[in-house]
């Protein structure tokens, strides 16, 4: 697609409206481009460690739909509550878009070209253990006899599988590594590896992203889990009035039980003149259950006093997993912060 700016106008130009209202922003969907626009996206690239230009690319596009979990497969609406009880935003689709990608090609071949289909099975059931193993099957699938359109698909689909295998589980500081890695010792993963690796930080294992509004505000939350730890780090946005404001920069805990359990501690941080003073001895607990629907939330200390459960949602709706049959950490804390968020808002720095 051509780069969008001030001046731009079409169809293109209403899909980053839908998705930047969807992240927050006040905007006007008229299919063009204009100051408010380049204003909102400012804000978003300065709020995501993006390269301020106001401008939207291909790559900033592929962020943006990400984050606004569109699925290319229809229409898409933007997700803005309209009434006083609203629904939780949907599950987030599996990270590792490869697989499906792959999936989808395999079906879509099936009858046609059965060849493709069977290629497209062999590489998703592939388990790739570094970036070097996968130049062999990709050297094999350039010299494939295969149709010209599902070839490239399929070579495409198998870079981003091979580096979703091998840093699916990375930390930051490894992912940040990722895009000088692939220009100066793998360029055969290019340019689909930087799609990956923009994937990779806004939600893979050890590093994710997540959004929801609560009344008129919406909040998105970014956790960085720390190597040989049990903790990670929580930094809290809201948007509003087409501005990031940091509401919230803590730590939080996990320990995984030996009773199918895992218990999340939010602990909590006040905002005092440019820094945040964090206490270990205030704390909201969520405990998550493997056979069970919910979460258990108990506030300790003065975290008691912070509870505010005006959010708009059903209750019985905030305090269920957001991956309902996930028993895994990242699922716990997912579920854990957005109950945060959602009951104990007084926490939050007031913007």
């Amino acid at each position: 697609m051509e780069t969008i700016k001030v001046g731009s106008a079409g169809k293109d130009v209403t899909r980053v409206q839908q998705y930047l209202i969807t992240l927050g922003y006040q905007l006007v969907l008229d299919q063009k481009f204009g100051p408010e626009d380049e204003k909102a996206v400012r804000d978003f690239q300065s709020s995501y460690f993006l390269p301020v230009t106001g401008m939207v690319d291909d790559y900033l596009f592929r962020v943006l739909r990400t984050l606004a979990r569109d699925t290319e497969d229809g229409d898409f609406v933007p997700k803005v509550p309209t009434n006083a009880v609203a629904t939780l935003p949907p599950v987030p689709l599996t990270p590792n878009l490869a697989v499906r990608e792959l999936q989808k090609i395999g079906t879509t071949n099936r009858t046609t070209a059965p060849a493709v289909t069977q290629t497209a099975t062999n590489v998703a059931a592939k388990g790739y253990t570094s970036l070097a193993a996968g130049k062999p099957d990709f050297d094999a699938l350039v010299k494939a006899n295969l149709p010209a359109a599902q070839k490239s698909q399929l070579i495409a689909a198998l870079k981003k599988k091979v580096i979703w295998d091998v840093y699916g589980k990375a930390y930051k500081t490894d992912i940040d590594a990722l895009p000088n890695l692939l220009r100066t010792q793998h360029p055969w993963l290019l340019p689909e590896g930087m799609e990956a690796h923009m994937q990779l930080t806004l939600d893979s294992e050890n590093v994710f992203n997540d959004g929801f509004y609560r009344r008129n505000v919406y909040y998105n939350y970014a956790v960085e889990r720390q190597p040989n730890s049990d903790t990670a780090r929580l930094v809290i946005k809201a948007v509003k009035n087409n501005m990031s404001n940091l509401v919230y920069n803590s730590s939080l805990k996990y320990t995984v039980l030996p009773n199918n359990q895992i218990d999340v501690d939010i602990f909590l941080s006040r905002n005092v003149g440019y820094t945040w003073q964090e206490s270990r001895a205030d704390y909201l607990q969520s405990l998550f259950t493997a056979d069970r629907d919910t979460i258990t939330p108990t506030p300790v200390g003065s975290f008691s006093a912070l509870r505010d459960p005006n959010h708009g949602y059903n209750p019985a709706d905030v305090v269920k997993k957001v991956v309902a049959r996930d028993f895994s950490v990242k699922n716990a804390i997912k579920t854990a912060v957005r109950y945060f968020i959602l009951d104990y808002n007084k926490a939050l720095k007031v913007v």
